[in-house]
């Protein structure tokens, strides 16, 4: 099954997108399809990961600054650092 979806482009997008649906024998809907395809589910993975993130910071698993800079500087030289690792750490949060 498929849904029709009413996007707006620029001038300039439209141009391009025309340009290329013909380059590629294709319709503009089609590579908007195509592109969707491959938007979705990269964009899910990326909005997933920043949640991740957030929940770990939000439950005190980070990783100090100082350390991350410390480490940030030692990586290339004859005696680089263990790349630090996240500690439960009590949050001060305004709020």
């Amino acid at each position: 099954m498929a849904t029709v979806l009413r996007i707006e482009v620029s001038d300039e997008m439209l141009g391009k997108l025309q340009a290329l649906a013909r380059d590629m024998d294709r319709t503009v809907e089609e590579l908007c399809g195509m592109a969707l395809e491959d938007f979705v589910p990269e964009m899910r993975e990326e909005v997933d990961d920043v949640l991740e993130g957030l929940k770990d910071a939000d439950e005190g698993r980070t990783v100090p600054h100082e350390e991350v800079m410390a480490w940030l500087r030692s990586v290339g030289t004859d005696h680089p650092l263990p790349m630090p690792e996240a500690k439960k750490e009590q949050l001060s949060r305004a709020g």
